[in-house]
């Protein structure tokens, strides 16, 4: 069974809905083998805490980040196994700020992780430096990595590298071969296979919210509205992104939002995860506004094929309190997209889900709490702390 496989048989609506009210739930977890030793070779280094982690779609494996190294973990396991022991499928040391990305192969059965790490000039990495200026010209590395998980030796693997790019990149998405980076005005495509590349400018003081890939066109939503570019030739001139001058390059449209001139103060984009970047999927994003009342407003973006008609339609507009809670990356479930928002402070989980046709949205009700097992896993030392999930709201 491939990734993209079992996440359409994991994410069911169904299935999902159902996991927490499940009175036994090894029915819903595949068998647990004993997992591999995995050894990691950091010199001196001790291994850092982790930071973020990455559900990859259908809920089998786990990403980790620490900032000297990546791990990839086989949840397959029953929740009445011991997981003291519980060693990750693969294992790599790296250096990791904070910017990360995960996305399936084209083939649909392994996945990648990009990362970028700052560096200083002379090669150094930033999180050795005691935190004070110094001369050094502070630049960015892009590292990709690919692992096949379904492998009998399956590892991480280095695929991609760009180094000395320029620092503090705003917006950043992984499609195909290809990575999409919004820097300053800059918009720049690297494809790290063929290593080839594009770059143009935007206008300037674009306040951007979000950056959308297709196979054709790269979009950018911003606080007026959404622009669109087809994808241009990519040029072999060596080294990548060499071009001192980097000329405007005026979108094909740009689409104001169709009932707002611009967003207030507290507004911002969530949208599905990097994971679908140029996948065959809805152009769908939300607009989260905090101002009394807190709404989320769904648009889809509508764009022919041959790029010559565009449209930026609101679906549908949902009203609850989002107080201090945060929305995770969004996921599609059979064609539908959902969104998890989770309030801390109350320890709630809500699921807003939504099809890609106007005033199909579902409005968070909740309508139970189902208190889960915590699983804690424990490898190699006590490096990942408790994962639970206190309560969950879903809509009827």
């Amino acid at each position: 069974m491939s990734l993209l496989e079992l996440e359409y048989a994991a994410t069911a609506p169904r299935r999902w809905i159902s996991l927490p009210e499940c009175s036994n739930p090894k029915e819903f977890l595949p068998p647990y083998t004993t997992p591999r030793q995995v050894l990691i070779d950091l010199g001196n280094q001790e291994p850092g805490i982790i930071t973020s982690l990455y559900l990859i779609p259908g809920g089998r494996y786990l990403v980790t980040f620490a900032w000297n190294w990546i791990g990839v973990w086989d949840l397959g396991m029953t929740l009445s196994t011991c997981v003291e022991d519980f060693q990750p499928l693969a294992i790599v040391p790296v250096r990791y700020d904070s910017m990360f990305l995960v996305h399936p192969t084209p083939d649909g059965r392994g996945f990648r992780i990009y990362l970028s790490s700052n560096v200083d000039a002379g090669g150094s990495d930033s999180n050795d430096s005691d935190g004070s200026d110094d001369d050094h010209e502070q630049l960015s590395e892009f590292v990709i990595y690919e692992i096949y998980p379904a492998d009998d030796h399956a590892k991480l693997e280095r695929i991609a590298e760009l180094q000395k790019q320029p620092r503090h990149s705003l917006l950043h998405s992984l499609s195909d071969n290809r990575l999409v980076i919004l820097h300053d005005s800059y918009v720049k495509i690297w494809d790290f296979k063929l290593n080839t590349w594009a770059a143009w400018t935007v206008e300037a003081n674009l306040d951007c919210l979000q950056i959308i890939v297709t196979p054709k066109a790269v979009i950018l939503i911003h606080t007026r509205g959404i622009n669109i570019w087809a994808t241009p030739l990519l040029s072999s001139r060596k080294p990548v992104f060499s071009e001192i001058h980097i000329a405007p390059v005026a979108p094909l449209f740009s689409i104001s939002f169709p009932d707002i001139d611009l967003l207030g103060f507290g507004s911002y984009c969530e949208g599905p995860c990097d994971w679908y970047s140029g996948l065959p999927q809805p152009l769908l994003f939300d607009i989260a506004d905090t101002s009394f009342p807190d709404t989320i407003a769904r648009y889809k973006i509508l764009l022919d094929d041959d790029l010559t008609k565009a449209e930026l339609v609101r679906l549908s507009t949902t009203y609850f309190p989002l107080g201090d809670g945060v929305f995770e990356p969004y996921r599609f479930c059979e064609g539908t997209l959902v969104a998890w928002w989770s309030n801390n402070g109350d320890r709630v989980r809500g699921i807003r889900t939504s099809s890609s046709t106007p005033g199909e949205a579902t409005d968070p009700t909740f309508v139970s709490k189902a208190e889960l097992p915590v699983l804690k896993l424990r490898p190699l030392v006590a490096w990942l702390s408790d994962v639970e999930i206190a309560s969950l709201s879903v809509p009827p």
